[in-house]
């Protein structure tokens, strides 16, 4: 008789086959490794892009949350993408300012169910987080990201160096990784890093307008532009320039706000220090077409610069290793921390804040300390203000229906008033006056942005000045 022990391997060698090809099914199975997360995002449309282990038949589920907020019983309406491990699909036909719930699906893979909101349009408040140099410290990076998510931002802008290289698909894992909660529900812009180089992987992740290394995009009352001078000696030999003049020229036909961003600063009093092939090629031409912040990382750390009316802000505190950072004639306050700006846009007012991740804030401002109320003036009253920006004068023509009292005065950014143009009584009929950069006192005001209000009784109008000198 044969040893029973003998037979034991030929009996389960079968089953053991088959549980290991069960097996092998079970971990190869097609997955869901990046993503989903959001960009491209306006009053009716946005774009969901995902990556899978397999190539697959996909698509997006969504629903408007109004209608269908239960989980259980959306019916969804659907967008398909062809058989392919990098799916990205954009939605359109979407209501403004609506938030909408959603899933992809893979094959057999499915996402958790997640929302996304649409734009605002022009005549609705926002708010967005910026920041940058995420790369090198997954735990700081982390604790950044969670914290922001706090924030429930409309979207994200990141002033690069999103991974420590470029080139390493691990790196980009780890990235998506640590993004899994923030950047499914919430749109994410970014700027192309030198830790980027080569770019090849952040072009084929991320699906942005124009060539995607430099674009822009409308969010309600602003104009955002995402600039590329990872390599700053290329910059006189690029479009860029170009590109960027022609963006503003448009952006200053309608726009209350213009943000731009990019990675190394052109003024920093960091370990790398200010970038000034980009201070001699891009800032003159936002100088003249009135952008009001721009953001840049590179270096490590926080500082506040303003420089010819426009606020720089190295927002490099994202997770990369902290580096030192001095002062200069510019600084408005620095700091070595990790940290992320955030922003809210209630028409022409502005609040900023510079936030620890424990939720210290360590610099801020606004700009509208003045209290505009809701109302109109004297039936067909008008205020122009011409030119703007302006460098010697500017010329203000205002004219008043009826006979009102009524102040017309110049404030600065913190809400101080440092010239009085009119105050009385003023006779319904047209007037012309002038400012020309100087306060009452006879100071010269610097450059900068300043506010022309307009007021008479239970009504204001308030418009906003460039003073170049």
């Amino acid at each position: 008789m044969r040893n029973i022990y003998t037979l034991i391997p030929k009996i389960i060698k079968p089953f053991l086959i088959i549980l290991i090809l069960s097996l092998s099914g079970f971990l190869w199975a097609n997955e869901i490794i990046k993503g989903p997360y959001l960009s491209g995002v306006t009053t009716d449309q946005i774009r969901i892009t995902w990556e899978t282990t397999e190539n697959s038949n996909t698509r997006v589920d969504y629903a408007d949350e109004r209608y269908y907020g239960d989980y259980g019983s959306f019916e969804f309406q659907n967008s398909i993408s062809e058989n392919v491990i990098h799916h990205t699909i954009l939605l359109t036909g979407l209501n403004p300012s609506t938030r909408y719930n959603y899933k992809v699906t893979s094959g057999e893979a499915e996402s958790p169910v997640h929302h996304f909101r649409t734009a605002v349009p022009a005549d609705q408040p926002f708010h967005f987080i910026a920041f940058g140099d995420n790369r090198s410290d997954s735990v700081a990076h982390q604790t950044v990201v969670n914290a922001v998510l706090s924030y429930q931002p409309d979207f994200v802008l990141n002033t690069g160096d999103l991974v420590a290289n470029g080139g390493s698909i691990s790196d980009w894992q780890t990235f998506f990784n640590i993004n899994r909660e923030l950047m499914p529900i919430t749109p994410y812009f970014s700027a192309i890093g030198n830790h980027e180089i080569p770019n090849s992987l952040f072009l084929d992740y991320f699906e942005y307008p124009n060539n995607e290394q430099w674009y822009s995009f409308r969010y309600g009352n602003s104009k955002f532009i995402i600039l590329d001078n990872s390599i700053p000696w290329l910059l006189p030999f690029s479009e860029q320039p170009d590109y960027l003049e022609d963006e503003l020229v448009e952006a200053e036909s309608w726009a209350d706000w213009i943000f731009v961003c990019f990675h190394e600063p052109p003024y920093s009093s960091g370990n790398h220090g200010s970038e000034y092939t980009t201070r001699l090629t891009l800032c003159p031409i936002m100088e003249a077409h009135n952008v009001f912040m721009v953001f840049n990382g590179h270096d490590h750390c926080y500082e506040h610069a303003l420089v010819n009316g426009i606020h720089y802000f190295v927002t490099g505190g994202g997770g990369a290793g902290l580096y030192s950072v001095g002062t200069s004639d510019w600084t408005v306050y620095s700091e070595r921390t990790y940290h992320f700006c955030h922003i809210e846009v209630n028409g022409t007012c502005l609040r900023f804040k510079a936030i620890k991740p424990d939720g210290t804030v360590i610099d801020s401002f606004n700009t509208c300390p003045l209290a505009v109320e809701k109302g109109n003036l004297p039936l067909n009253s008008q205020i122009n203000a011409y030119p703007n920006p302006f460098n010697k004068k500017v010329n203000i023509e205002y004219t008043s229906e009826k006979n009102v009292f009524s102040k017309l005065a110049v404030y600065n950014l913190l809400g101080e008033e440092i010239c009085i143009l009119q105050q009385g009584y003023l006779k319904a009929g047209k007037y012309l006056t002038c400012w020309d950069g100087n306060t009452t006192g006879g100071e010269r005001s610097a450059t900068g942005i300043y506010f022309l209000k307009w007021d008479c009784p239970g009504s204001s109008k308030l418009s906003r000045l460039l003073y170049l000198k």
